[in-house]
């Protein structure tokens, strides 16, 4: 596994995000509108760094920490039974990450895939 992700130049982290994460993401999905892009099903959101929602800056504030990495936008799913993100590309950003805050069991992968089409799986 290590040797995938070098080749794919991912770096995983692990930290202790707020407990109550995944609850003040289901809250914002009711106030934010979602857009599809990737997304078949679900709810997509996204929010900058300008936002007034505590716990948000809260969050982006501990993951820069961790990191030592700026960070200047996110995007939330919120997907249910049968619902996934499609394949996309990441264009203008240099780093791109993925947080799992609620997942239950039997979930599919996630799965990355270079330029030469070579894919692998995280569960």
């Amino acid at each position: 596994m290590d040797d995938l992700l070098k080749k794919f130049k991912i770096q995983k982290f692990e930290m202790n995000l707020n407990q109550d994460l995944a609850d003040n993401i289901l809250e914002l999905k009711k106030t934010l509108k979602g857009v599809t892009l990737s997304n078949k099903g679900g709810w997509q959101g996204v929010i900058d760094n300008n936002t007034n929602v505590s716990w948000v800056t809260q969050t982006i504030t501990q993951i820069e920490k961790s990191t030592n990495l700026k960070t200047s936008r996110f995007w939330f799913n919120v997907n249910g039974p049968k619902h996934y993100n499609d394949w996309h590309i990441h264009h203008r950003n240099r780093l791109v990450c993925v947080a799992y805050v609620k997942v239950p069991e039997n979930s599919g992968d996630i799965e990355f895939r270079n330029n030469n089409n070579t894919r692998f799986s995280i569960t």
